[in-house]
Order: structure tokens, then sequence, then C-alpha cells
């Protein structure tokens, strides 16, 4: 009798024990899927920058239209609050995107050339692989889309390009959001310039 409440005892303690780790095991799974979303949406709102740099639709019919400061300046307001939001300030990254991001608002602002964008569209964003180790992350996603300019010599003919990329990025967690420290990309197979 006495071994049988033992048997009865270990049996029910091993039903605990797995129960509890099952718990504990999905919790974790479960845990890790949100960090995943949250690192999708800083990496989809990092690949939506360089739509930014594209100025509203009165202004891109023509390289020739002046944009006023005020536009531009907002503008640039716009592209450093999406960089504040996604890229990290630990490192050189930030200032070093930002600046990049500065200078292709002013070349759109004011040609230097007979080219304007007109629209960049990012038609599919295919994910390949999050990897999350603590408070780091890295992302391999491919982006596809179409990039339109217009061009002005003599007359307007507009210019459409397929894009097709592959994104490298490293994140780290930073006061509870995830931010991107470094970004390298390279063109698909038949996207090359």
């Amino acid at each position: 009798m006495k071994k049988r409440k033992i048997l009865i005892l270990v049996t029910f303690l091993t039903i605990v024990s797995c129960i509890i780790f099952i718990f504990i095991g999905t919790k974790s799974i479960q845990k890790l899927n949100i960090e995943k979303e949250k690192i999708k949406k800083t990496v989809i709102g990092a690949l939506k920058i360089d739509q930014l740099i594209i100025f509203p639709a009165e202004y891109t019919k023509s390289p020739d239209i002046q944009i006023p400061k005020e536009v531009v300046d907002k503008k640039l307001k716009e592209v450093e609050q999406a960089c504040e939001k996604y890229l990290s300030k630990k490192s050189g990254w930030f200032a070093n995107r930002l600046k990049v991001y500065q200078k292709a608002v002013l070349a759109e602002a004011y040609p230097s050339s007979d080219i304007r964008a007109v629209e960049l569209k990012i038609s599919d964003i295919k994910f390949l692989k999050i990897k999350v180790k603590g408070k780091k992350a890295a992302v391999v996603v491919d982006i596809f889309g179409e990039y339109m300019s217009v061009m002005n010599k003599g007359h307007i003919a507009h210019n459409y390009i397929k894009v097709g990329e592959r994104h490298y990025f490293d994140l780290e967690k930073e006061n509870g959001d995830w931010k991107i420290t470094s970004e390298t990309f390279n063109f698909l197979p038949g996207y090359e310039p």
C-alpha cells in the first residue's frame, strides 16, 4: 500500500512537472514571437524611410519645380523623426544614416540634374531570417518594388525601375525598443542597376 502511494505521488509530481515545463516553453515561444513581431515593425519602418525622401506629388511633376523651404524643412524633420524611431544612437549608425537621408532629401529638393524622384513603392517584404539572442537580433529580408522618376530634357518623361534587394540588419534592444545598429544590402539577381 505504501509503495502504491509513493508511485501515485511520483506520477503526480511527474505530470505536474511536465505541465509546468510545457507552460514555460509555451510562454517562451509566445514571448519570442512577440519580440519577432516588434523586430519586423522596426525593420519595415526603417525600410520605409526611403519613401519619406520623396516629396508630395505637386512638387514632383518636373525637376524644374521649386519646392518651398518650409516643405523641405518639414520633410527633413519627418526623416529625422523616423531615424530616431528606428535607428540606434549607441554607435555612429544613427548619425551616419541621418546624414545620408538628409542629403537625399536636399538632393530631391534641389536637384543638380534633370531627374527628380516621383515615387518609391515597396510591393513586397519577405523576411527570410529573424534570429534573436538576448537583446540582439539579426534579420535578413528581401524587398521588391518600383522606383519612378521624372526627367526634364525639353520634355517630361517618366522612368520606372524595378527594385529587388536583400537587406541584412543587426538590431539591439534599447529601453524596451528594437533599434537598428547596422544594415547592408545587395541587389538581387536580375535587379542590378
